[in-house]
């Protein structure tokens, strides 16, 4: 975070006193975070000085924190959904892609060989009053267990 602030935010704001930073400062190294397309990593510059802005605020360095005067200025980061395996005859397909996957990398071919050991799945509310994590096997049947099911 510090080199972000380096590279976007200090330039911009110099060697001025906290007390005379408005949200007009903080936007324009943010809009051109956005331009280049860092769009969740100027959402996070611009909470971090909310951050430091409530701290000059509350240690008495500032009167009032600008950065609230910025919500709903930067765009939200657009949801990418990707690809899901829905019918268990998939899985097989996907397997043998893999067991045929030829990369340069051994890290990667050993990673790709291991995760249908231990699918993760999102959710997993079947066993346990917390929802937590659980790895989802499949057995040579094809059948699918929870690895965190009773």
């Amino acid at each position: 975070m510090l080199t972000r602030f380096e590279q976007d935010i200090f330039p911009v704001i110099g060697r001025r006193p906290v007390t005379a930073l408005d949200a007009a400062d903080f936007l324009e190294p943010l809009q051109r975070m956005v331009k280049r397309g860092a769009v969740e990593t100027a959402r996070k510059v611009g909470a971090k000085c909310g951050e430091v802005m409530s701290f000059a605020v509350v240690t008495r360095r500032a009167t009032r924190n600008p950065i609230p005067d910025l919500k709903g200025v930067l765009p939200t980061v657009k949801t990418k959904h990707y690809a899901s395996l829905v019918y268990p005859a998939d899985v097989g397909d996907l397997l043998r892609a893999i067991e045929a996957y030829r990369g340069k990398s051994r890290v990667t071919t050993a990673a790709l060989r291991l995760l249908p050991m231990i699918f993760v799945r999102g959710v997993c509310t079947s066993a346990s009053i917390q929802p937590t994590a659980c790895a989802v096997i499949f057995t040579e049947c094809g059948k699918r267990c929870c690895a965190c099911s009773r």
